[in-house]
């Protein structure tokens, strides 16, 4: 099974910021960390909320995506 994976070190831009929450939806403000290379294309997101609900095994996850 070790020939399926490929790792490779890379260099990226982590970019975190402050994402506002929707008090009417339920949604806090918290903290998002976005990943980038250094071409400036977008590579991965890390939104603690989704975390959260996909923990609690929340149906509202989808919708939170979706935003």
């Amino acid at each position: 099974m070790q020939n399926d994976i490929r790792a490779k070190l890379i260099q990226v831009i982590e970019v975190e910021h402050l994402r506002s929450g929707e008090e009417t939806a339920g949604l806090p403000s918290r903290w998002v960390k976005t990943y980038w290379d250094l071409k400036g294309n977008f590579l991965s997101e890390h939104d603690p909320l989704i975390d959260e609900l996909n923990r609690k095994g929340s149906a509202a996850t989808t919708d939170v995506y979706n935003r």
